[in-house]
């Protein structure tokens, strides 16, 4: 019998890596404050962003990056 929690014997392990979801919320938040007036008016009102501190808002990033990606045009 082992009294390790896991198999390979860590007793701890890193904190985990954001996902994509709360990547997108932060840049989301970003660009609603310091990006470019057409990212702004993209992003529309910032206080209905998903927010990182809040996980179970942070559900469809694609939207936004949808509209972001259609307003910046081709690169």
């Amino acid at each position: 019998m082992t009294t390790t929690p896991d198999a390979d014997g860590a007793l701890v392990r890193a904190f985990p890596t954001p996902g994509p979801l709360l990547g997108t919320a932060y840049r989301d938040l970003y660009l609603a404050a310091e990006g470019s007036d057409n990212q702004k008016a993209t992003i529309g009102d910032p206080s209905l962003l998903p927010k990182p501190w809040d996980p179970p808002t942070c559900r469809n990033p694609r939207r936004v990056l949808h509209r972001l990606r259609r307003a910046e045009g081709p690169a």
